[in-house]
């Protein structure tokens, strides 16, 4: 009957299109199943079947028809040789895919993941069990023909974009349907049992570090959060607080401007281990993701949205959990380890600002007075800025980048629309990197704008880099060599006596991102000729030019440089709402934490012992 069908396709059709509502439409096709007989193509001859076969093996094998379908739509624009389309694909190979459907896979059985198997299934290859697993090795092998066969009994044209033609007639996709994202195997929605994981997890009140007394309270800090207007999931926070003088005394009315003065700069980044710790559903859920991914018209979370917008994100008015780190700066803006603090903490955010209001503030003056921490983190920032230039960083060998393009669409469905299908508005916004700590504004006469004077931007197309992203970016980039250096501190630590008693052993291994210094000396003419570029006023060529001298950046266990960064060692570990390595490393840390504790205090009741 209708409904045995309708069952036997529900959920059949998940991450084959990129909405819910296309699987929607999929699946109520096999609400309109014969009710009596049904005619199948055998071969040569038409066979007539009972009911019982029709909810068994005919169904099964319009479902893989369908599925075969999507994945022939989805190879629309993919050029090259078979062997180059299989590379496309090749992540998603995992060892032992093809063990339990061998004979059907031959191909890829034979060659392995670079293979690009493109053999069928049967009805007998039916999986009761689908699930992320079964859409991944379907979307690996790439099997193609039953969706052909349909296309040749509906004569329509047997190629890609009849295939995306067909399921845009259906409504099962979008004139502007994804088909690269359907290709790479992310997920396009959470299941069900992921938003049961998540939900658990959102009334879990279990917290490991405030139970150990290891949460600090800081909030009585003032803290900012600074994103775009669209952010929703807000993983880092900043502010600074102002220490005690050397004298006793206590500053911070006048902006932290006293001599002596001594200031600490925070920057705290959620606590996602307190809601997905190890081993946790929710923690698999992200695993599953690795990253979330940034589209023009619509983002995929790492999290599902209950955690990844609200219970994890920094949200302005609400007490929230967050790994928090410390830092003082010298004088010409270099990191002094022995000051550095890391520590779980619970935050209240003060403000939640956009980059425009943040700069806003400035310009009116507010950030220097009322809001005086957002003037010292730009002095911080604008500092940190020219000690990373001075030690070589990018920022001053390519004085003047390449813009980065950003790409926004926003549906317009609901709206006044020229046609049906024209249901998006397109935007492009221009942006630059970094200007070498440089506060630059485009200049009010046009004729000025490409000039050299103070306070002119090089490109009349292209939004300058503004205070605000000076602040966020230089802060984040402290994070991560603070973080670093702390690891390193606590390595020096090892050969070290406390009390009589040898220091803990430092187990913690971070993954350092290092990138080795350009090689000019082998490379004579090509620095000579970058360097006439450069003296030519040729800013975009030289940009482009510079970017052949730049080395691969690696991961490693052990800390060395970072020459595009001008740091001596550098971890990404600022958004574990939204790349996982980030979140492992914030696990490292907070592990290592609990582990010194407990083995303190371990050692501490080991030695009163051994006095009696």
């Amino acid at each position: 009957n209708d409904m045995a069908a309708y069952n036997l396709a529900k959920l059949r059709f998940v991450d084959l299109t990129t909405t819910i509502e296309g699987e929607y439409v999929l699946e109520n096709l096999f609400l309109h199943s014969p009710s009596a007989t049904a005619t199948a193509t055998g071969g040569d001859d038409d066979t007539v079947v009972s009911d019982a076969v029709v909810s068994d093996a005919v169904v099964k094998g319009a479902i893989a028809i369908l599925q075969s379908l999507c994945i022939y739509g989805m190879q629309i624009g993919v050029k090259g040789s078979e062997e180059q389309q299989a590379k496309i694909v090749r992540h998603l190979f995992r060892p032992g895919d093809v063990s339990r459907k061998a004979p059907l896979f031959p191909k890829a059985q034979k060659a392995g993941p670079n293979a690009g198997a493109t053999a069928e299934r049967s009805s007998s290859d039916w999986a009761d069990d689908w699930n992320s697993e079964e859409v991944r090795k379907l979307k690996y092998h790439r099997g193609t023909s039953l969706g052909k066969s349909l296309l040749a009994k509906l004569m329509r044209k047997r190629t890609a974009q009849g295939a995306f033609d067909l399921l845009l007639s259906l409504r099962a996709w979008s004139v502007h349907e994804d088909t690269a994202l359907l290709r790479s195997g992310f997920p396009v929605r959470f299941s069900e049992e992921e938003t049961e994981a998540s939900e658990r997890a959102e009334g879990e009140d279990r917290d490991p570090d405030e139970a150990l007394g290891m949460r600090r309270d800081l909030r009585r800090m003032k803290v900012y959060t600074v994103d775009g207007v669209g952010t929703e999931d807000i993983d880092d926070g900043i502010g600074v607080e102002v220490l005690e003088d050397e004298d006793g005394g206590v500053g911070g009315s006048d902006g932290g401007s006293g001599e002596g003065q001594r200031l600490r700069y925070w920057i705290h980044i959620a606590d996602v281990d307190r809601w997905a710790p190890r081993g946790s559903e929710l923690l698999k859920v992200a695993e599953r993701r690795a990253t979330s991914l940034y589209l023009p018209a619509k983002t995929l979370c790492m999290f599902p949205p209950n955690m990844s917008s609200g219970t994890m994100s920094l949200e302005s008015w609400e007490d929230k959990h967050a790994l928090s780190l410390g830092v003082e700066l010298t004088a010409t803006g270099s990191i002094i380890p022995e000051s550095i603090i890391v520590t779980p903490s619970t935050i209240h955010v003060d403000y939640r600002l956009t980059y425009d209001q943040v700069d806003e503030m400035l310009d009116e003056g507010v950030g220097y007075t009322e809001e005086w921490q957002i003037g010292t983190m730009l002095a911080a920032a604008t500092k940190r800025r020219s000690h990373r230039v001075n030690k070589g960083s990018t920022e001053g060998m390519v004085p003047f980048p390449i813009p980065r393009g950003m790409v926004t669409a926003v549906s317009t469905k609901g709206k006044d629309s020229i046609t049906e299908e024209d249901d998006y508005d397109v935007s492009l916004k221009i942006e630059t990197s970094h200007n070498s700590g440089a506060n630059v504004t485009i200049g009010g006469e046009e004729e000025g704008i490409l000039g050299d004077g103070e306070g002119v931007h090089y490109d009349p197309y292209c939004s300058p880099i503004s205070s605000s992203q000076l602040i966020v970016t230089e802060m984040m980039i402290l994070a991560g060599e603070a973080i670093g250096k702390w690891q390193q501190l606590q390595l020096m630590q090892n050969d070290n006596e406390s009390d009589g008693c040898a220091q803990l052993p430092n187990g913690l291994e971070l993954p350092f991102r290092r990138q080795p210094a350009p090689d000019f000396k082998s490379r004579e003419t090509e620095t000579r000729q970058m360097n006439f570029l450069f003296d030519m006023n040729k800013r975009y060529p030289h940009a482009w030019y510079a970017r052949r001298f730049f080395n691969k950046v690696a991961v490693s266990e052990n800390p060395g440089p970072h020459f595009g960064m001008g740091l001596d060692c550098y971890v990404q570990w600022s958004s574990p709402i939204r790349r996982l390595t980030d979140l492992q490393v914030n696990v490292l840390s907070l592990f290592w934490g609990f582990a010194f504790l407990f083995l303190k205090a371990a050692e501490h009741v080991y030695n009163h012992m051994a006095v009696f």
